[in-house]
């Protein structure tokens, strides 16, 4: 792979780091929470997010992208300066119809009058995503993730160590809602020292209309990506009530907010270099199958870790949360499944088919995904809810395969095997693990077993796959 290798491990390596500060700190504040708050202000939150995720779809309408995508020789400053006017101006409507009308709307909708006050603030953030949207595509796109995760880094942990303190001296709820915003306002100025780059006093129609063009599908595929993400938060929150959509976001929490993680590392790594490869499809395949084998390999474990270790749960954040545990080993299975196809999407747009993608994606949710989570819930509540999720990602997969083959002309026999590769050492071990549970050697020994679990795992991947392990950090060695 040469020094496209190079670029990706440095890429994710730096990525990484941003992602398990970040992650290290969100985990501890959420557990600060938990200990304080009760499942129904978790369900303030979880419906306050339906609403204010689909908004925050529309603040840069796609133009990020964009930006990453174009050639060099399509781009400059005029180009970049219609891009950032554009957002301006576009996040200020937005934040305005977010206070005056969707905020009303929610609380009305759910009966609940905090919402009226907890919507528009969770969406100040809107006002300062567009000042970072060039900087950041600009960034990413020079491949520039020491910076970026620097950046990333100083702004969450400064709005992290606030939000702990106004936890800790009872602002409840309002420690998250301020963490989530304040990181963004913090970011500006750096994003502006990082690049040098300022906006010109000029827009320019012909550039908004290419940025438009390509940006126009993106956002909408991100428009049914949120409808898929807090579709199902919205049925139950109607349906159930706000202590069952706690209990349910909970589970989500723990699990599926790492799958968003990684996810989100490889989308920001992998499109740029797809991007660049887009006339090699073949190189973008090795560089896929590549990317799931590593996806299944690092995430499983820690999905099955939460399978065979769920009883631990309730001991670390209360008795209150027992219910949510069968919610979380059924979200942990489906991410594995997910993990087959993860990150279809950068290809995608990397060839430019967001036309395609959004199509592809619109059926998903609205054929299979919605109406799966809607019977389930009706049949079975939260649990059913769960169980459709994991049976919508078995189908998503056998789909995402499908399209992989006739659009892409990849041969998903070689994702399919580097997918079951990835698995195999988690798998092996959490046979045996699970072996010696039922067998009553492990019963109780809850911290023991998933100890034992991950050595095993450790092992069983060095056996198997020793030489291509070595491989990567010797490469990640020269080129970090």
């Amino acid at each position: 792979m040469g020094e496209t290798a190079k670029d990706i491990i440095t890429g994710v390596k730096w990525t990484s780091i941003q992602t398990i500060i970040n992650r290290s700190f969100g985990f501890i504040i959420k557990i600060v929470l938990a200990r304080i708050l009760f499942p129904e202000d978790f369900g303030l939150i979880g419906m306050a997010v339906v609403f204010t995720s689909f908004i925050k779809v529309f603040t840069d309408l796609g133009f990020g992208a964009v930006l990453i995508q174009r050639k060099e020789e399509s781009l400059n400053k005029e180009y970049f300066s219609t891009a950032f006017w554009t957002g301006v101006g576009w996040s200020v409507l937005i934040f305005l119809i977010v206070s005056f009308i969707i905020g009303p709307l929610t609380a009305d909708l759910y009966d609940e009058p905090l919402l009226l006050y907890i919507v528009p603030a969770l969406s100040l953030g809107i006002l300062a995503s567009p000042l970072n949207l060039v900087h950041r595509a600009q960034l990413i796109k020079s491949l520039s993730f020491k910076r970026l995760t620097v950046i990333n880094n100083f702004s969450n942990i400064t709005s992290g160590v606030i939000a702990l303190v106004m936890a800790y001296y009872g602002a409840g709820v309002w420690a998250l809602v301020f963490n989530s915003v304040a990181n963004t306002f913090i970011a500006v100025p750096l994003f502006f020292k990082a690049t040098g780059w300022t906006p010109q006093w000029v827009w320019k129609r012909e550039y908004f209309k290419d940025l438009f063009g390509f940006g126009f599908f993106t956002t909408l595929s991100a428009l049914v990506g949120k409808i898929m993400a807090q579709g199902d938060y919205f049925l139950i929150g109607k349906l159930l009530g706000k202590t069952e959509l706690g209990l349910y976001s909970f589970g989500f929490i723990l699990t599926d907010s790492i799958r968003a993680q990684v996810k989100s590392i490889l989308n920001q790594v992998l499109y740029p270099i797809y991007s660049k490869f887009q006339s090699d499809k073949k190189k973008q395949e090795f560089i896929y199958s590549n990317n799931v084998f590593f996806n299944a390999l690092l995430i499983t474990p820690i999905m099955v870790a939460f399978i065979l270790g769920v009883d631990i749960i309730p001991r670390i954040f209360g008795e209150k949360w027992v219910e949510s545990t069968i919610i979380i080993q059924l979200v942990a299975t489906s991410i594995i499944i997910n993990g087959g196809s993860i990150n279809i999407t950068s290809v995608l747009r990397a060839n430019n088919k967001v036309n395609i993608e959004f199509k592809f994606q619109l059926f998903k949710v609205l054929v299979l995904y919605l109406p799966m989570v809607y019977f389930g819930i009706i049949k079975y509540g939260i649990v059913g809810s769960a169980i459709a999720v994991v049976a919508f990602r078995l189908i998503e997969l056998i789909l995402d395969y499908s399209l992989m083959k006739i659009v892409l002309n990849f041969n998903v026999g070689q994702v399919l095997l580097e997918f079951i590769k990835g698995l195999a050492p988690s798998f092996l071990a959490a046979a045996l693990i699970y072996l010696l549970m039922v067998s009553n050697v492990l019963k109780e020994a809850l911290i023991l077993k998933i100890v034992l679990l991950l050595i095993l795992i450790s092992v069983f991947t060095f056996f198997f796959y020793k030489n291509k392990i070595f491989y990567f950090l010797k490469l990640r060695k020269g080129g970090g």
